[in-house]
């Protein structure tokens, strides 16, 4: 019986961690998909827009280095 629970366990303990590299992987993809997006915009936004892109940048570094 001992080993039926061990196994059991193990099985468990396998299917959380796919789950945990699963999450992982979907979190990378939403990651690199924001990141090109922005990217693209960016690269293509007119020059007002930019402006204030770059702003909020400026702002966002400054909250994130206090």
């Amino acid at each position: 019986m001992n080993i039926d629970i061990f196994v059991i366990m193990t099985e468990l303990k396998q299917e959380h961690f796919e789950l945990i590299d699963s999450n992982k992987q979907k979190a990378y993809e939403q990651q690199k998909e924001m990141r090109d997006e922005i990217s693209f915009f960016a690269l293509n936004c007119p020059k007002f827009k930019l402006f204030k892109l770059y702003d909020e940048f400026k702002r966002i570094k400054k909250d994130n280095t206090e």
